[in-house]
Protein backbone atom coordinates (compact mmCIF):
# COMPACT_ATOMS: atom_id res chain seq x y z
CA UNK A 1 0.00 0.00 0.00
CA UNK A 2 1.24 3.09 -1.08
CA UNK A 3 0.51 6.17 1.16
CA UNK A 4 0.96 9.83 -0.29
CA UNK A 5 1.03 13.15 1.95
CA UNK A 6 -1.57 14.07 0.79
CA UNK A 7 -3.56 10.80 1.60
CA UNK A 8 -2.20 12.04 4.80
CA UNK A 9 -3.38 15.94 4.69
CA UNK A 10 0.24 17.14 4.60
CA UNK A 11 0.90 20.07 1.96
CA UNK A 12 3.84 19.71 0.69
CA UNK A 13 2.57 22.39 -2.22
CA UNK A 14 4.40 25.72 -0.48
CA UNK A 15 7.08 23.22 1.08
CA UNK A 16 7.64 24.47 4.82
CA UNK A 17 9.01 23.58 7.81
CA UNK A 18 5.82 22.24 9.14
CA UNK A 19 5.25 20.04 6.23
CA UNK A 20 8.52 19.03 5.84
CA UNK A 21 8.69 17.82 9.69
CA UNK A 22 4.98 15.90 9.30
CA UNK A 23 6.16 13.93 6.25
CA UNK A 24 9.90 12.92 7.97
CA UNK A 25 7.47 11.96 10.66
CA UNK A 26 5.26 10.04 8.40
CA UNK A 27 8.26 8.54 6.18
CA UNK A 28 9.88 7.41 9.30
CA UNK A 29 6.81 5.64 10.17
CA UNK A 30 6.35 3.84 6.81
CA UNK A 31 9.89 3.06 6.85
CA UNK A 32 9.89 -0.11 8.68
CA UNK A 33 8.13 -3.38 7.97
CA UNK A 34 4.93 -2.93 9.23
CA UNK A 35 1.33 -2.25 7.35
CA UNK A 36 1.00 1.01 5.72
CA UNK A 37 -2.29 1.41 7.57
CA UNK A 38 -1.10 0.72 10.75
CA UNK A 39 1.98 3.43 9.76
CA UNK A 40 -0.71 5.88 8.56
CA UNK A 41 -2.65 5.49 12.11
CA UNK A 42 0.73 5.82 14.11
CA UNK A 43 1.57 9.10 12.59
CA UNK A 44 -2.58 10.63 12.88
CA UNK A 45 -1.96 9.32 16.68
CA UNK A 46 1.23 10.85 17.10
CA UNK A 47 0.43 13.91 14.87
CA UNK A 48 -3.27 14.70 15.17
CA UNK A 49 -4.30 13.51 18.60
CA UNK A 50 -1.49 14.30 20.78
CA UNK A 51 -0.44 17.23 18.32
CA UNK A 52 3.02 16.40 18.38
CA UNK A 53 3.44 18.23 15.06
CA UNK A 54 6.77 19.96 15.35
CA UNK A 55 10.13 18.77 16.55
CA UNK A 56 10.04 20.67 19.67
CA UNK A 57 6.57 18.90 20.56
CA UNK A 58 7.82 15.67 20.07
CA UNK A 59 11.05 15.85 21.51
CA UNK A 60 9.34 17.11 25.13
CA UNK A 61 7.78 13.30 24.74
CA UNK A 62 9.12 10.56 27.08
CA UNK A 63 10.08 7.32 26.13
CA UNK A 64 6.64 6.60 27.75
CA UNK A 65 4.50 8.52 25.96
CA UNK A 66 5.80 7.85 22.68
CA UNK A 67 5.32 4.12 23.50
CA UNK A 68 2.27 4.30 24.55
CA UNK A 69 1.40 6.53 21.31
CA UNK A 70 2.60 3.97 18.83
CA UNK A 71 1.13 0.86 21.11
CA UNK A 72 -2.76 3.20 20.60
CA UNK A 73 -1.98 2.86 16.85
CA UNK A 74 -0.68 -1.00 17.25
CA UNK A 75 2.35 -0.10 15.85
CA UNK A 76 4.94 -2.48 17.43
CA UNK A 77 8.38 -1.98 15.40
CA UNK A 78 10.27 -0.33 18.22
CA UNK A 79 12.29 -1.11 20.40
CA UNK A 80 11.95 -0.97 24.40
Amino acid sequence: MIISASDLRISLDDPNEEGLFKWLVASFLMGKRIQGAIAAKAYQVIVEKHQRDTPRKLARCTHRELVAMLGEAHYVRYDE
